[in-house]
Formats: C-alpha cells, sequence, structure tokens
C-alpha cells in the first residue's frame, strides 16, 4: 500500500512517474458544486508495485483559499459502493494557482492506495471508481477511472502488448480547466506532481513509439553551441548505449546514434546523457534503446531527465569510438563530442590529482604535465596563450559518481598513491561535460604506468653543508579542538591539525621527512607564530631520533600573522655568529610585512673551516587573496593577485642583504623560500637582476617545480644565491616527495572514508616539496675576493668593504 503524505508548494519536485497512454478509458461527466479547489491530476495503478501514486489538488481561484473542512475520498464501485480511505485536509492556505499534493514522501494518515479492482459498472450505488473532493461533506469534484483495461496492465514490459503501459497518470488541460466533463477536461500526460500540468502536443510530448520509428536527432538536441535549443522540452530518442553507469553515482547512461554523424554537421554532438532516475530499466552497454524524457541542461551537461519511458529494442550494435586528439584547436571544441564515444591514442600524463581522494577524478593532459605559464614563459601575452594551450590538452578522467570520499578510491597504485607524472595510453570511454570541465566516463579503469615513481632517498647535493628551504604546512602545536586560540595574539586564526590524531600524523611524517634530508640548516615556513614551542617540537622531535643535536634560533614571535619563519640547525656543524635580523616595513617601506612575512636572516660559521654564510629565509604574500586594499590588483598578465606587493618586497628584500644586515661582514647570502612567485614574474626577475642567481641553473628553471595548483606545476619556492656564494654551491633540487602526491595522502582526516596515510613514509609531508642546496665554502681569503656585489638601492660598497676587511684581519 502507499503511504498518504501532503505538501503544499507551487513548486514540488517529486520524481515523476511514467506516462501512459491507456486504450481505453471511461472517465464520465458528473455534476457537482464548482469550487474553488478541484482535482487537477491523479497517477494510480492497479497493483501494488508503484509508490509514486498521487492526487493534486489546485486553488483555480484568484484568491488564496484555506483547505480547512475539505476531505478526499477515495471509492470503490466492487466494493457494494462503500469508501475505502477518507483524508481529512489540513488547515493550509493555498496561493492563487497553489497545489496541495496527497501521496508521497510525508505521511499524513494511515493508508493511500489508489489502486481499484476490475468493474464493469463504473458508478455502483452511486459510488463510482475513482476520487471524491467534498467541502463540510458536499462533493465539489470528482475524477472516476476505469482499472484493469484488458491488455494494459501495471508492470506489462514495455514493447509488448503496448510499450506505454506502465504508470497510469491522468491531468486536467488546459491545467485547472473544469467544465464538470471529466472525459473532455482530463486526458493521459506527463505526471508532473506540484507543477503546472503538461499540457503540450501529443499528451504531454510525443509517444514513445515503436523501435525504428521516427525520433527526435541527438543531434538537433545539442545544436551547435553549448546549450540545447530544444531545453525544456519533452522528446523521444533513439540510440546505442555506448555507456553504462545506472548503478554509478550519476545515475544514467549515454546514448550516441548508430551513426555518429547523423546529420552531417560536424560541429553538433549524435550522443547524450539519459538520467533515468528511479525508473529502473537495466541497458547494456551496446543495446539500441527508445528513449522520451525533457530536455535540460544540468551543470554545464546537456541532457535527459525527467524519464518516462526507456524501450529496448532487438538490436545491438557498438558504436565506433571518435578519436580525438589533444590538444585540442579550440576552447570549447570538444563540445561536439560530448555524450559520444571517444578514445584518445596518445600517451597521457597525469598533471593534476588533487580531487583523486575527494571526487575521483584525475587530470590528464598531453605532452607531459602542464607547467604554471609563468614558470616558463613572462607574464602578459606568452602567459596567457600558454594557459590557453594548457586548457586545450588537459581532459578529466572521472569514475562515472557523485559520491564524495569514494571508498576505495579509483586509479591508485600498489603504494596507495597516484602521482602527478604517471601516464595512460589508449583511454576509451564516453565524453562527459559537467561541473565545468570535459571528462571521460569510463566503465573499465584503464591502466596507468608509473612513469614518475617515488624518489627512496633526497638529491644528492654534493658539499660538505647541506641547507634546506621546507614549508611545512601550518605547524602549528596549538590545536583548535573547537576553541581556537592560536596566533600571536591570541585570536582565531588556528591552522594546521585540528586535533592530537592529526598533530601526531602531522609531525611524524615532517621529521620522516626532515631527518632524512640530514640538513644542517633548515630554513622553515608556514610554522605556529608563537615565542617558541612549534619550533622547538621540531628540533625535540629530530634529537629524540639521533639525527641531531640540532638546535633553533630563538626569535620569539614575529610580526602580526599567526605563521612566521624559523631556522633551525646542527649545532654540531653550524654556530650562529651574532644575532638574527628581521625585515619589516619599518625598515624599508615597501616591504609590507602584514601582507608578506617578515623575512628572517641568520648568519652562520661552518665550524669545521669557520667560513661564513648567512641564511635569509622567506615566505611572501600569497596568490591566494586579493591586494587591492594596497592598489594592487590581479591585473589578468598570468601574475596572480598581489604581483606588484611581492616584487615591491624583493626589492627590498634584495636591497637589504646587500647591506649586511647580520653584519657578517662577509657577503655570502643564501636566500630560501616561498616566494610565491614563479620563475619567469616580476620579483624572480628583480632579485636576479640585483646579481642573484637562481639555483638550480637558469637552464632547470622552467621545469623545476615544488608546488601544483590547479593541474599545473611550477616552483613557489625557490634558493637564490649572492654571487660570492655560487661559485661555493656544488648542487641544489628539489625532493619531489610532495607536490606530486595526491592530497588524500597526508595527515588530515576529514573528507577521507578511504584513508591512505602511511605514517611510516615521507610521502605528501606537506603540500610543497623541500629544496636542497650542497655547500663547500671557502675561507674567509676566498670570499673576499667574491666581493663586489652590492644590491641595488643597497648599502654603499665602501661600508661593505670595511666590513669584510675587519673580517679578513680575523
Amino acid at each position: 500500500m502507499t503511504s498518504l503524505c501532503s505538501f503544499a508548494a507551487s513548486a514540488i519536485a517529486l520524481a515523476a512517474p511514467a506516462i501512459a497512454l491507456l486504450s481505453t478509458v471511461l472517465v464520465p461527466r458528473f455534476a457537482v458544486a464548482a469550487g474553488p479547489i478541484v482535482i487537477n491530476e491523479v497517477d494510480y495503478d492497479q497493483v501494488d508495485v508503484d509508490t509514486t501514486e498521487f492526487i493534486e489538488l489546485k486553488n483555480v481561484s484568484s484568491d488564496p483559499v484555506s483547505l480547512s473542512g475539505y476531505t478526499v475520498t477515495l471509492h470503490n464501485g466492487a466494493t457494494s459502493g462503500s469508501n475505502y480511505a477518507t483524508f481529512t485536509l489540513p488547515n493550509v492556505i493555498l496561493p492563487a494557482g497553489g497545489h496541495f499534493v496527497l501521496c508521497g514522501n510525508n505521511t499524513l494518515v494511515a493508508s493511500c492506495d489508489l489502486d481499484v479492482a476490475p468493474d464493469s459498472n463504473l458508478i455502483q450505488n452511486g459510488a463510482p471508481d475513482g476520487i471524491a473532493l467534498r467541502l463540510a461533506g458536499t462533493p465539489v469534484d470528482r475524477v472516476s477511472y476505469e482499472g484493469n483495461t484488458t491488455g494494459i496492465t501495471e508492470g506489462t514490459p514495455a514493447g509488448t502488448d503496448d510499450p506505454n503501459a506502465g504508470v497510469k497518470g491522468l491531468s486536467r488541460c488546459p491545467d485547472g480547466a473544469d467544465t464538470e466533463d471529466n472525459g473532455a477536461d482530463f486526458s493521459f500526460r506527463l505526471a508532473t506532481p506540484g507543477l503546472p500540468n503538461d499540457c503540450g502536443g501529443g499528451g504531454g510530448g510525443p509517444e514513445i513509439g515503436l523501435c525504428g520509428e521516427t525520433a527526435t536527432a541527438i543531434s538537433a538536441i545539442q545544436g551547435t553551441g553549448a546549450t540545447s535549443p530544444l531545453a525544456g522540452q519533452t522528446v523521444v530518442i533513439e540510440g546505442v548505449v555506448v555507456g553504462d553507469f545506472q548503478t554509478a553515482g550519476i545515475n544514467g547512461f549515454f546514448v550516441q546514434e548508430e551513426d555518429g554523424q547523423a546529420d552531417g554537421d560536424p560541429a553538433s554532438s549524435e550522443g547524450i546523457f539519459v538520467f533515468e532516475g528511479a525508473l529502473g530499466t537495466a541497458v547494456a552497454r551496446g543495446q539500441l534503446v527508445r528513449v522520451r524524457g525533457s530536455v535540460v541542461e544540468f551543470d554545464g551537461l546537456t541532457e535527459l531527465t525527467n524519464v518516462t519511458d526507456i524501450v529496448v529494442c532487438p538490436a545491438s550494435v557498438m558504436a565506433t569510438p571518435v578519436a580525438v586528439t589533444l590538444p585540442v584547436p579550440v576552447a570549447g571544441f570538444l563540445e561536439r563530442y560530448e555524450g559520444m564515444a571517444i578514445e584518445i591514442a596518445q600517451t597521457l600524463t597525469v598533471t593534476g590529482n588533487f580531487e583523486l581522494g575527494r571526487y575521483g577524478s584525475l587530470d590528464l593532459s598531453a605532452g607531459g604535465r602542464l607547467f604554471q605559464p609563468t614558470q616558463m614563459v613572462a607574464p602578459g601575452a606568452a602567459a596567457i596563450a600558454q594557459q590557453s594551450l594548457n586548457e586545450r590538452s588537459r581532459i578529466v578522467l572521472d569514475d562515472a559518481s557523485t559520491v564524495q570520499n569514494p571508498n576505495p578510491f579509483p586509479y591508485r597504485d600498489a603504494a596507495n598513491t597516484r602521482r602527478v607524472g604517471d601516464t595512460v595510453t589508449g583511454l576509451a570511454g564516453v565524453l562527459d561535460g559537467r561541473l565545468g570541465a570535459y571528462r571521460v566516463q569510463v566503465e573499465i579503469a584503464p591502466t596507468f604506468v608509473g612513469s614518475n615513481p617515488r624518489p627512496s632517498s633526497p638529491p644528492a647535493v654534493g658539499g660538505r653543508l647541506r641547507a634546506a628551504s621546507f614549508n611545512v604546512l601550518n605547524f602549528f602545536t596549538t590545536l583548535d579542538n573547537g576553541s581556537p586560540t592560536c596566533g600571536p595574539t591570541g585570536g582565531l586564526d588556528c591552522r594546521g591539525a585540528n586535533n592530537s590524531t592529526e598533530f601526531d600524523r602531522q609531525k611524524t611524517k615532517l621529521l620522516n621527512a626532515m631527518a632524512a634530508l640530514q640538513a644542517d640548516v633548515f630554513a622553515l615556513m608556514e610554522i605556529e607564530n608563537n615565542a617558541s614551542a612549534a619550533v622547538e617540537s621540531l628540533v625535540d622531535g629530530l634529537n629524540a631520533r639521533g639525527v641531531g643535536p640540532y638546535a633553533y634560533v630563538d626569535t620569539g614571535t614575529i610580526g602580526t600573522d599567526a605563521i612566521k619563519l624559523a631556522l633551525i640547525y646542527r649545532s654540531d656543524k653550524v654556530q650562529t655568529v651574532g644575532s638574527h635580523r628581521v625585515l619589516t616595513s619599518a625598515i624599508d617601506p615597501r616591504f609590507i610585512d602584514t601582507k608578506n612575512r617578515p623575512a628572517l636572516a641568520q648568519t652562520f660559521a661552518e665550524i669545521a673551516t669557520t667560513a661564513r654564510f648567512t641564511v635569509v629565509v622567506n615566505h611572501l604574500k600569497s596568490k591566494g587573496s586579493a591586494c587591492a586594499d594596497v592598489g594592487d590588483p590581479d591585473t589578468g598578465d598570468g601574475s596572480g593577485n598581489c604581483n606588484l606587493t611581492r616584487a615591491n618586497a624583493a626589492s627590498a628584500l634584495r636591497d637589504w642583504i646587500a647591506g649586511d644586515p647580520t653584519g657578517s661582514g662577509d657577503p655570502d647570502y643564501l636566500l630560501l623560500g616561498d616566494l610565491n612567485s614563479y620563475a619567469q614574474e616580476e620579483p624572480i626577475k628583480r632579485l636576479e637582476a640585483g646579481g642573484l642567481s637562481l639555483l638550480p641553473s637558469a637552464a632547470a628553471v622552467t621545469t623545476a617545480r615544488s608546488f601544483q595548483f590547479m593541474g599545473q606545476s611550477g616552483s613557489l619556492d625557490h634558493a637564490l644565491s649572492t654571487p660570492s656564494l655560487t661559485p661555493q654551491v656544488t648542487g641544489a633540487a628539489e625532493w619531489h616527495i610532495n607536490a606530486d602526491e595526491p592530497v588524500i595522502a597526508d595527515y588530515n582526516t576529514e573528507f577521507k572514508t578511504d584513508d591512505p596515510f602511511d605514517a611510516a613514509t615521507v610521502y605528501r609531508a606537506s603540500d610543497h616539496d623541500p629544496i636542497v642546496v650542497g655547500l663547500a665554502l671557502a675561507g674567509p681569503a676566498a670570499a673576499v675576493r667574491g666581493l663586489g656585489w652590492v644590491g641595488q638601492g643597497g648599502l654603499a660598497l665602501a661600508l661593505l668593504g670595511l666590513s669584510v676587511l675587519g673580517r679578513r684581519r680575523r
């Protein structure tokens, strides 16, 4: 029995049942008192297999009407005319034109069953098979119907006795019209509970028809643009199933016309997605089907929805996939293949895996991984053109599901990862066009090649000393736990781990990576800006592992941001010389320290040789938020937000180190950190113009990478050396343990039904790759021979020279 439920709204979206076109139905005329409320639509069956039965009432007056005092009675003439269910309606005010729907999801009374038994006499003892609406006991509207018409019963397989057999629906047409002649007012239509009746031509649109009969061309539905010219219309299509995803999260299948270019226009697609919903007709790839439904645009995808009929035809044929080559010639080119079977013979590279664990998708590209344009070319026209090429070179491999946090997540390898740089050849599936990207949906997962295996150890860079730059992804010892107290002033800017479980996972990963790097100096970014607890936690952890002894530069809090910069050093290899120094707006107003984190400089001496060098750790303003408040908008040249803020900070930084801020007396400066600038952007160019060298060599810059964003790789993290230090650099390289890994492998526990976190490995310790630099420092006398570099706007050469000469006397 179907439950009775009701809800009042003029736009109730219930799943629309199948339209039925009965061969014989009697809807006799009844003379009843006219009223503002009428029975507007009825959906019923003959056996208890249909749960979509409903009765829709409508206020056909121009004023609001209360339902108080109204009742609805179901009658069955086969039971001596007695009614078998009476429902008292609630005190609901229906606005003019408003609907009230009985039966659906919310139970109002104990039972609701519109099923009736066969009855040759529709009116027996004055009671019809049907429904009566009464006000204070007086009939105001009645609808009668015949049950079990010969040859057309609920559940009759489509395409046998009658391809239209199924749920029986009656609608007033025109919508709300009441001439007191049910036979004239009601006809079989596409059910639209809570909405205006579908009174289009042909009983709510064309009949489903028989296999092989005329149908609407899919190409006519798709058109040659991004949206369908037939949106909103009910159509019947016929074609071959090219992808069956009924049991997956997208709940439907793709149909393509047998002739891949039936209309002769290569710009129009011959395929379409059918959102089946709850209809439940099983189909399989290769079957020929007829489908009746409504054309809509959903999340950018042209599809059929409100599907009322699916007929599986006897024929079976496999559609020939369309050959697609990347990059496509123009943006939007793939629209012509939306919904069609495609095949890409090229070897494609995983260029993005950010959504692998959350949504089960991978970004793939032709010609290798995609790089950020301004990593390769100058901002402006060249970068814009490169971005266009990037977009035309990529496609998304999806998992045919809208399920979030799938378990297991797809396309993984034996190590529970799928790295950027891995490859796949001969991708075949159906082209989908939803959610702002062209996607390939596959029934069988493709075979990947691990073309970018995890590096087992840090890169060899030579030298006696190693310096490493490491963005530690908001390492906070103050945990949120629902009551944030983070930040230098106890503000509400907690970041990093949310609780002790996440903290332990994060710290373990970071210590694994730092212990493996064995750097003599660590330049850290994104560490909590507290007095010393966060940096001390890492130092204690390293020393407990026996890889030290390590110590840290005690800076206390720096600036006003929730995060700061830090320096950790191996105290048996180097020692600090003098005090640390910090670059702020007070020293140089070009360096806006409320946008950029104050830079931190410390001079070290190699214990074995007494040779000195100064490390400056940096973290410039991100691209993630705007700087319009300081007149620095995103200009659209590819540099992103706050480019001028970073560029001015770079100028200030260049001039600051040229003035030897720590008083080291040595021109050997190594700049490390997250500059939030790709290699060809203005901040890097200003540093290079001041004589600093980007490490590794300039020849490797265009393919350097430490970060992945939106499926494009590039280097936000950099190492630069002053002219005197550059000859003493024995090597520099990123250790690719983080940016190429999917985010699902990190320490966070949210959004992870499937959690591949492995505490025993270094992989995905952060979102940035660390950079390691090898140094073979020359003695003091040799360092003097490198003298002569003074950055633009720095202190006078004479002052720097006096400082170095003083060192030489020592």
